[in-house]
């Protein structure tokens, strides 16, 4: 066993390097307030490495997004109109019987391209 926990601080020790202090955070009470304390000093300690965006960066990107969503749900609306209006042409169409006159499928399909120019 004390072999192994060698093993580990060897490892340990190599991974830091030179000039670099090891930060440890002793906890002698085992208390949650102890707990609470070592973690939110370990979260800072992180957030104080990672690199925040500037205000030009954030507005640029937010500028793109704001677009792209605009761009992909009116064509994913214009996508729901053009189906929903080839399905209620399908449906239609179905309901002309063969013997009847061509105004029928006229009908249908200046309801269709009404429908589906936006019109309606």
């Amino acid at each position: 066993m004390a072999i192994l926990n060698k093993a580990k601080e060897e490892n340990l020790a190599s991974s830091i390097l030179p000039g670099q202090q090891k930060k440890v955070y002793k906890q002698t009470d085992t208390s949650n307030t102890t707990k609470k304390r070592s973690f939110i000093m370990s979260t800072i300690d992180e957030l104080k490495k990672s690199e925040w965006p500037n205000l030009p960066y954030v507005l640029r990107w937010s500028l793109v997004i704001i677009v792209f969503v605009t761009i992909f749900s009116s064509s994913l609306g214009y996508a729901d109109k053009f189906y929903k209006s080839s399905y209620s042409l399908a449906d239609c169409s179905a309901k002309v019987k063969k013997n009847e006159t061509g105004d029928k499928y006229s009908d249908c399909f200046r309801n269709y391209f009404e429908k589906i120019t936006l019109r309606q």
